[in-house]
Formats: C-alpha cells, structure tokens, sequence
C-alpha cells in the first residue's frame, strides 16, 4: 500500500507586512527564494481553514525570504491581518524534483530511524538555513532534535513507507538531553 501524500504544500508564512501598499514578508518553508513557485494563484491558510485561492506576485527575494503581493491585500493594515497565515501550491503546480531532493511535506509525519538508537521521533517540520534544511524531529517526552538533511547524516530515504534512516554524528544527540 502507498503512502498518501500531501495535496498541497506549505511553501511559505506570511511573517509581517512590509510597507504600506499591502505587501507582505513571506518566510520559506523549507527550499531556497529560487525554489518558490507562489506567482501566480495559490491557496491561502489562516487561522486553520483554507481559503479561496488568491493572485500571489513575488517581487524580491532573500536568503530565506521573499516580498510578495497577495490579490485584494492592498494596505498595511490587511497585510498585518495575515501575519501567520501559510500560503500553499497544489501538488500539480509543484516542480519535479531531481533525485535525493524532497519537499518538506513529503517528510512530514516520517519516522526517523537512528542506527544506533532505533527509532527516535517523527518529522514534524523543518528549517531553512542557508548551507542545508533541518528537519524538526518530535521525540517522545522530549525536546525535538534539529537534524541536518545532508548526505552524511541522512543514509535512506523512503518517502512510500515514511521512514528516514539516519546516522546521528557523536554529540548531536546528546546536546539535546541537556
């Protein structure tokens, strides 16, 4: 049986309006500004419902941000009412990805499963930073773990049956328990 995967991806947060015309400051969910694929028409995600898809325009990018405009945002005060919201792309407006890549919500809910340790919690997020992704791991009665998604920590990666097998390097662990 395959695993089913997401319809839509959460590909940005709306982190704060910026200027007075209604643009917003989107935070990347994972991916570079190069990967965003929000111009155009994509679906917006406040307070936990979706809503009808809106007209996005990206206009600059960052290391790990991007200006957008969204349809019917045209002042300060209707962008800070996004603050938060996610805006998302259906599966289908998604670019295909070379091998080894993956989107952030294909590893969502996937076990990670340490060499030495067994399986040691679930991927719940990730983070951006500006050499590689780390993944945000649920451990259970524990602090989540940051692990970085490279090839020498990350040795499998089976999106079907929602397992990620990773070799932990001396100390990781540990930092996390303090």
């Amino acid at each position: 049986m395959s695993r089913q995967l997401p319809e839509y991806y959460r590909i940005a947060r709306i982190a704060s309006p910026h200027g007075v015309k209604g643009a917003v400051r989107l935070n990347l969910l994972g991916g570079s500004p190069e990967s965003l694929t929000v111009s155009g028409s994509c679906w917006l995600l406040p307070a936990g419902d979706w809503q009808r898809r809106r007209s996005v325009t990206v206009e600059l990018f960052g290391i790990d941000h991007a200006l957008a405009y969204i349809e019917g945002v045209d002042t300060r005060e209707a962008a800070e009412k996004l603050r938060g919201s996610v805006l998302a792309q259906s599966r289908e407006h998604m670019p295909e990805l070379e091998q080894d890549n993956y989107y952030v919500e294909d590893l969502r809910n996937c076990a990670v499963i340490d060499d030495k340790r067994g399986r040691i919690g679930t991927v719940t997020g990730s983070f951006a930073i500006p050499i590689y992704e780390l993944l945000e791991v649920e451990r259970s009665g524990m602090r989540p773990i940051l692990i970085p998604f490279i090839a020498s920590i990350v040795r499998r990666v089976d999106i079907e049956r929602a397992e990620i097998e990773v070799n932990l390097p001396e100390g990781l662990w540990e930092v996390y328990d303090e």
